[in-house]
């Protein structure tokens, strides 16, 4: 087949998870064979065009600056979208990355069209409960104008690819649209490249100044929904308990987590890393000795299964689609959200206990082996669109 995928976030330009699934999913749609062209944002210092392992990467242009970079994108792409699908010799499957395709209306595309929903903006409004202030400076985010765009680009869609049970169950709540039109395709991993030398791990976390004591990992960007506030608000209590220090990856306003950091008085036992390369990422998973992501929304938490994959254990809240992840006890431990106590309880439970971390990592990389792999989803993405072409 012939696949557009059309996403906003593409290596280097990544910002969170949804960039991560677009890169694996459709590199491993093309080693199954298929031609797949990305249409995103062209970002400094990469080519206008370029193929990597099989994939035709198309970056065209827009202005990367607030309140313009989506508007300029969408006038982007329904300007170079004809003529992209002409070189191309036309597309069986138009596939777009979250509600990206705005542009590109009904007459523009007469090939089917797939939606990939990661979660559903009005799920994030829920949980945040932003003010209008925040709204207002986050225009071009997903407490923004995203809202009004998300049921457009939904219910036009012909197939709808769903990140998670939990994801399926909002947009059916929400936009009543069938069962029989939404496929729920978990996101997945590569094991394998979470297998690094104990040398790597050991110079890591002593370039990170971590020595005698355990070190918890939170990955993902610094932002009121993943909150990193209660986490850190946590730690005071998990250090009367044991000795750990906190290492943060991801992109995001640090000051305002500094400054919790300092009043707390915690603020040495902390390292803001800011976004790291992907491999330094994957050495970071296989370096710590647990991972926390104290969400407060998630449409699925890819990061969960990395952890999973570099056999560590992991302490979330019991929110989204989480849940569909981890049992309880088994895979890992679920607590409340927003509810400092219980997280910290939780960190000290998973740290002291060597046999239960031990019996949690076990079945956490054999859930990872039957459900998380790239592989699957991609076997299922290919599944979607045999369907959608038969018809």
């Amino acid at each position: 087949m012939k696949i557009a995928f059309i996403t906003f976030q593409y290596p280097p330009f990544v910002q969170g998870g949804a960039g991560n699934y677009v890169y694996n999913i459709t590199k491993e749609l093309a080693r199954l064979g298929h031609e797949v062209h990305v249409i995103t944002p062209r970002v400094a210092g990469c080519d206008k065009e370029s193929v990597e392992e099989g994939l035709f990467v198309h970056r065209i242009s827009f202005l990367n600056k607030p309140f313009l970079a989506a508007p300029s994108f969408w006038f982007s792409l329904r300007k170079n979208f004809p003529s992209l699908e002409q070189r191309a010799g036309g597309f069986d499957i138009v596939h777009s990355n979250g509600p990206v395709d705005l542009s590109l209306s009904q007459k523009m595309v007469s090939s089917p069209r797939v939606i990939t929903v990661h979660h559903l903006t009005k799920a994030v409004l829920k949980a945040l409960k932003p003010s209008l202030l925040m709204r207002v400076r986050n225009l071009r985010g997903e407490i923004g104008i995203a809202p009004f765009i998300d049921p457009l680009c939904i219910k036009r869609a012909d197939r709808i690819v769903a990140v998670s049970q939990f994801t399926r169950q909002d947009i059916i709540n929400v936009f009543g649209i069938p069962e029989s039109r939404i496929a729920v395709i978990y996101a997945g991993v590569n094991p394998d490249d979470y297998v690094f030398p104990e040398e790597a791990r050991v110079e890591l976390r002593s370039t990170l100044g971590i020595n005698s004591q355990q070190m918890i990992l939170f990955a993902g960007k610094l932002a009121p929904g993943k909150g990193v506030d209660i986490l850190l608000r946590a730690l005071p209590q998990v250090l009367k308990e044991v000795e750990v220090k906190l290492v943060l990856a991801g992109s995001g306003n640090q000051q305002d987590y500094q400054h919790l950091a300092q009043t707390l008085g915690i603020s040495d036992k902390l390292r803001f890393l800011g976004r790291v390369p992907d491999d330094t990422l994957r050495l970071l998973f296989s370096s710590c000795d647990l991972f926390v992501l104290p969400s407060r929304l998630e449409g699925f938490g890819r990061v969960i299964i990395e952890a999973m994959a570099a056999r560590k254990p992991v302490v979330a809240t019991n929110v989204g689609g989480i849940p569909e992840i981890i049992e309880s006890g088994q895979n890992g431990i679920l607590v409340e959200v927003d509810n400092e106590g219980k997280l910290a309880g939780a960190i000290v439970k998973v740290l002291s206990d060597k046999s239960l971390a031990r019996t949690i990592t076990e079945n956490g990389m054999k859930k990872v082996r039957e459900c998380y792999v790239w592989e699957i989803a991609a076997q299922k993405t290919e599944r979607v669109y045999n369907e959608l072409i038969k018809k």
